[in-house]
């Protein structure tokens, strides 16, 4: 280590990439102490469920948001790569750092370090050939994490600017890694720039990962108290009513979303999904079909391919049959490259029945038949031994496509 310390030019820096699953904890520990005693400033990022990246350098290290931004907007190579990987702003980066130096030198504590002179090999020892899970040292490197905060640099000249990065950021721990302890540290954070609607927000939705639902609810209200029209609790509370399937309680929330937020196409579909569960079909077709209108146009995104199921089924319900066929077609074409669900199954049936309808019997029978077939495999399927779950219940037909927790800024599905 200290043959390459002494290699770094003026503002190098040295990464070392710790495999958890190379080895046992104690020869971990070593490397990492190693390498803690050789840097006097030092930045762990967790960069995988199995890998941490250590950095270190002579001079103090900061993570430049608006290096990042310059790097990741570039045409080079270095973004080619990064956009491969789905690092498309600072945020996926930012969101994997554990903490510093300090904190590093808390978590390793006394101990052997690695001595190793670079004296020639004479035989090597015998050691399990196993995979590692060193559950317990990521566990303390985690237990351990420091603020991000003030290792930050060139994030905002301005404390709005800051609080804008700030509860972006907070949106890709709370969406992306699902960290609501960290996610309360920005809320504080945002507390302290005097941003106290946004603060606000984040604390929502940190409360609502923690499964803490009336506390949630009762900081995004609060939010509209203070600011009627904002986005993301509008959004927060009516998703969080619509996936209750209180379908009326949703409907304020999202019709005032809507109203006061036409360009989102976000908020459309999530208002037209409300209007179809409601029954109000023809309102939630016009609805529908402009959210991808605006995603596909404006946006530049998917087009929500469930939007073809709910128009199809919207439009059966009507007795426009022809158009409910149209749609219905369109969606299972897509659907049979997804892993399929019960939400085919019902597609099949509709398109059946529409089928019947417009005197096709041949085709209704043969829709017929590959929704059941689909309802059988899907059936046999749940019999088999499952893994424990891992996230939130599983999708059912009665309420396809639910919106994820978060705000009109995190990925929606299908």
């Amino acid at each position: 280590m200290a043959g390459l310390k002494k290699r770094l030019k003026p503002g190098g820096l040295l990464a070392l990439r710790v495999p958890l699953a190379s080895t046992g904890e104690p020869a971990l520990r070593a490397v990492m102490r190693t390498f803690a005693r050789s840097f006097d400033s030092i930045l762990v990022f967790q960069i995988s469920g199995e890998d941490l990246l250590l950095l270190g350098s002579t001079e103090p290290l900061r993570l430049d948001v608006g290096w990042m931004r310059n790097i990741i907007s570039s045409s080079g190579e270095v973004s080619y790569d990064l956009r491969r990987i789905s690092v498309v702003s600072p945020n996926e980066i930012l969101y994997t750092f554990r903490l510093a130096e300090d904190g590093l030198r808390r978590v390793l504590g006394e101990g052997p370090d690695n001595d190793d002179d670079r004296s020639p090999v004479e035989f090597a020892s015998m050691r399990e050939q196993t995979v590692h899970g060193n559950e317990g040292l990521l566990a303390a490197v985690d237990a351990a994490w420091t603020s991000i905060v003030p290792h930050l640099r060139n994030y905002g000249a301005l404390p709005e600017e800051q609080a804008g990065f700030l509860y972006n950021l907070a949106k890709s721990y709370l969406g992306i890694a699902g960290d609501p302890t960290r996610g309360k540290d920005l809320a504080r954070q945002l507390q302290a720039l005097g941003q106290t609607v946004k603060s606000r927000w984040v604390m929502g939705e940190c409360l609502m990962q923690e499964s803490d639902i009336d506390g949630a609810l009762g900081e995004w209200r609060g939010v509209l108290e203070s600011d009627p029209g904002n986005l993301d609790a509008l959004f927060s509370l009516g998703t969080y009513y619509m996936d209750s399937h209180d379908y009326w309680k949703a409907e304020p929330f999202l019709e005032k979303a809507g109203r006061l937020y036409p360009d989102v196409s976000v908020v459309r579909y999530n208002y037209g999904r409300n209007l179809y569960y409601l029954g109000r079909h023809p309102q939630a077709i016009a609805e529908l079909k402009e959210a991808r209108r605006i995603a596909v146009e404006t946006e530049k995104k998917d087009g929500y391919p469930l939007v073809d199921y709910l128009v199809g089924v919207s439009s059966h319900r009507l007795n426009k049959d022809k158009e409910a066929a149209e749609s219905l077609e369109t969606y299972l074409k897509w659907a049979y490259t997804q892993p399929l669900t019960r939400v085919e199954v019902d597609a099949h049936l509709k398109l059946a029945e529409a089928y019947d309808n417009l005197g096709k019997r041949f085709q209704a029978h043969k829709e017929r038949q590959k929704g059941e077939d689909l309802l059988r495999r899907l059936q046999g399927q749940s019999f088999e031994p499952a893994p424990p779950p891992t996230g939130g219940a599983g999708e059912s037909p009665g309420d396809p496509g639910a919106a994820t927790p978060g705000g009109p800024g995190t990925k929606q599905p299908r």
